[in-house]
């Protein structure tokens, strides 16, 4: 299971959120650190990464191809690879070996996993079993910095903090996208919206425009069996 494994806000602050129009209001500091916290794990699903270079350990099924397809993109390094296998029928432990993995896709986070052939082809109840790698994987440092990720990311705060504070004021109850309005003698479609992991409606949209002007977002990771 993939978890988010930030519980602050490690780019917005009062002063960004504000520097790109966001609306402090009567809003309390903790409703805002929730909602900057929230912008950052939403833009973390959207491009597929962490905002910085984080250290991840994380457990992948075996496959005859060795391949791995890590959580998230941009991987800079690998720290540590081993090869879990059954150890003991017994007891039902796992032994672990030392491989070699060699980055094959930093952006898209794609490895290949290397090992003896005493480890990758052994026979009975000492098949391999799973992969563990340790790696740092983020945007390269300064890169959430730039204008067009701290812009997204303040739009995207305030939507979910207008939730918080002021959930009868918006638009539609959470931030969904119009495509049709009418009201008496007027009414108006709108162009279509698309539903991205920052939301569906105008602006969220507009947030997801800035991003892929920004940086390359690091696709759903494909799994080969």
């Amino acid at each position: 299971m993939n978890v988010y494994p930030f519980s602050s806000p490690i780019i917005l602050t009062d002063s960004i959120y504000t520097e790109y129009g966001g609306q402090v209001g009567d809003s309390t500091a903790q409703e805002r650190q929730n909602a900057y916290v929230i912008a950052e794990q939403k833009m973390t699903s959207y491009l597929h990464t962490l905002l910085l270079p984080t250290i991840i350990t994380g457990t992948f099924p075996y496959n005859r191809h060795n391949f791995i397809a890590t959580d998230y993109g941009y991987v800079h390094r690998v720290l540590a690879a081993s090869l879990l296998s059954l150890d003991n029928l017994t007891t039902c432990t796992l032994k672990s070996d030392t491989g070699c993995v060699f980055i094959f896709d930093d952006t898209y986070g794609y490895l290949n996993f290397q090992c003896a052939c005493s480890l990758c082809s052994c026979a009975g109840y000492q098949m391999p079993y799973k992969f563990q790698i340790t790696y740092e994987a983020g945007l390269p440092t300064g890169t959430a910095n730039q204008p067009g990720i701290e812009h997204a990311l303040s739009i995207v705060a305030e939507l979910s903090l207008n939730e918080m504070a002021y959930p009868r004021l918006n638009e539609t109850d959470g931030d969904r996208g119009v495509e049709f309005f009418s009201s008496l003698d007027y009414s108006e479609r709108r162009k279509p919206l698309r539903t991205t992991a920052l939301g569906q409606s105008a602006r969220a949209n507009y947030a997801a425009d800035l991003v892929d002007a920004t940086v390359k977002k690091a696709r759903r990771a494909i799994m080969v069996r």
